[in-house]
């Protein structure tokens, strides 16, 4: 089941200001009055612009909700949707507040209230916190008089919003729930966007706990003392998927005992996990249900692909016995040796 619906869905209200970078002096620019919607079409788009970016099923709450101000303006604005205005004045003010480091980019902030979203298969109401910041050029070609007129103009593309947050009116005294995206930080969203502004922390989950695993077994991989080749990396790698994909329940010393069955390797790996915890201040628990959806996209963590030099990419996805890898005593030069029954 989709986590996230807007068929029934539409844009109650809506306002847009102007957030510049603090720490360079740039201004905050706000609008006197909310925008006007007349144009279904143009609310059609600006709602799949909004909504069509939220597909990471990993969601939040705001920490301390009692204190935390984007958690009290949620409140008001739930309680009369008429105040989205009065609030959005509120909230871009906050973000200008904490846009303080130089590489923060000034762009739209978007406040949008939401009707009819169906969440987890129920339907609720929402409202959104955008940031519109990278900018393209593009032209445009107008009929005048016996011939056309061309113009370079500068805009957003509409299919991929920058920054973004959908708060549901769900569970208000947990923090609500809460949907996250930052298109140009993917893996690790701005600091500025997700402590400073929001202020929220991950929900505990089962897609939470196998995110975070995947997360962990990346950096372990990737870390340069873990004493591995590529390819036993990528073996190590399809051995999780496949660890994942065949039990409903993860077991931290199965989980182990599955991928490094070498006790000195497993050690390391369990000695990093605890380390990784520690230093990101994150809870990875030993046991959960294992989110399949996870699953489906392990390539988004590792890539099962290996780099020779500048020369070869070799794609690894399937069984181990087929590849070798060697050294060449002659040449002075490592090689693979690949089996197939097939060339396509």
């Amino acid at each position: 089941m989709s986590l996230l619906s807007f068929q029934e869905a539409g844009i109650e209200a809506l306002s847009v200001h102007w957030v510049g970078n603090r720490s360079l002096g740039e201004p905050i620019i706000l609008s006197k009055y909310p925008q006007e919607l007349n144009d279904e079409k143009v609310q059609d788009r600006l709602l799949k612009f909004f909504l069509n970016n939220f597909k990471d099923r990993l969601t939040f709450c705001f920490s301390s909700p009692g204190t935390n101000p984007l958690a009290k303006i949620c409140v008001d604005i739930f309680k009369d949707p008429h105040m989205l205005h009065e609030k959005s004045l509120e909230i871009a003010r906050q973000l200008h507040e904490v846009s303080t480091h130089h590489w923060i980019k000034n762009g739209e902030c978007w406040v949008v209230y939401f009707k009819n979203v169906e969440y987890q298969g129920e339907i609720t109401d929402a409202f959104g916190i955008f940031k519109t910041e990278l900018k393209e050029e593009f032209l445009t070609v107008r009929r005048k008089d016996q011939g056309f007129q061309i113009s370079l103009h500068e805009g957003f593309n509409i299919k991929k919003i920058d920054k973004g947050c959908l708060i549901f009116n769900r569970f208000q005294e947990k923090g609500y729930d809460i949907m996250i995206i930052d298109n140009i930080n993917i893996q690790d969203p701005a600091e500025y966007w997700t402590d400073k502004f929001l202020q929220v922390k991950p929900v505990k989950s089962s897609y939470y706990n196998t995110n975070n695993e995947f997360k962990v077994l990346k950096a372990f991989l990737d870390d340069s003392e873990s004493a591995m080749d590529s390819l036993d990396k990528v073996d190590r790698l399809n051995n999780s998927v496949n660890y994942m994909k065949e039990n409903e329940k993860f077991n931290i010393d199965d989980f182990e005992a599955n991928l490094f069955p070498e006790k000195e390797i497993r050690n390391s790996f369990d000695r990093f996990r605890k380390q990784y915890r520690d230093e990101y201040d994150v809870e990875i628990e030993d046991e959960y249900d294992i989110e399949q959806q996870v699953i489906k996209n392990p390539k988004k963590f590792i890539r099962s692909v290996i780099k020779l030099d500048r020369d070869f990419h070799i794609y690894v996805h399937g069984n181990r016995a087929n590849i070798t890898r060697g050294f060449d005593e002659e040449k002075g030069m490592h090689f693979y040796k690949i089996f197939f029954s097939e060339e396509s």
